[in-house]
């Protein structure tokens, strides 16, 4: 599955269609050097990050990959201001081509219904006391890829 994103991948310098491939590094626990790729959906925007490391099986590949990147996605949300979550891993062992994958649910399309939104004199915020505020919370707590700030958006 082709991955999206809110990052415009760069170019190569001189121009064309060819994108740089940037590549994070990162130090591994053993000493090892630890290489992500950034690779570039059909739109030029980051789709996927691919590596190899080694791991004591699937699951902990997928959890050492995703607690290095961490870091770098929460820099990657600050420094341009945009979410960054991820909705699906996939892992491949290559000495026996198993494939894993776990796949986050995304929010579903709903239908926009206007009648929901128009009473006798129209809607008036102003009149739902506290209405706002809850639902600025709602909406924070929704958009977050954080399950700890979102308990707190939902428990205020």
């Amino acid at each position: 599955m082709e991955g999206d994103s809110h990052l415009q991948m760069p170019e190569l310098p001189g121009g064309g269609d060819a994108l740089a491939v940037p590549f994070i590094i990162y130090s591994g626990e053993e000493g090892e050097e630890i290489w992500f790729e950034l690779v570039a959906n059909r739109q030029s925007r980051l789709g996927q990050i691919r590596t190899t490391l080694r791991a004591d099986g699937m699951e902990d590949a997928r959890r050492k990959a995703q607690r290095l990147l961490n870091p770098f996605f929460c820099d990657l949300s600050y420094r341009y201001d945009v979410p960054v979550e991820v909705l699906q891993f996939n892992v491949a062992e290559l000495a026996t081509s198993t494939l894993y994958d776990t796949k986050e649910d995304d929010f579903h399309e709903k239908v926009f219904r206007v009648e929901e939104f128009i009473g006798e004199h129209g809607l008036n915020y102003g009149e739902l006391p506290n209405y706002e505020l809850f639902t600025r919370l709602y909406r924070e707590g929704t958009n977050s890829s954080s399950v700890d700030y979102g308990f707190l958006c939902f428990s205020a």
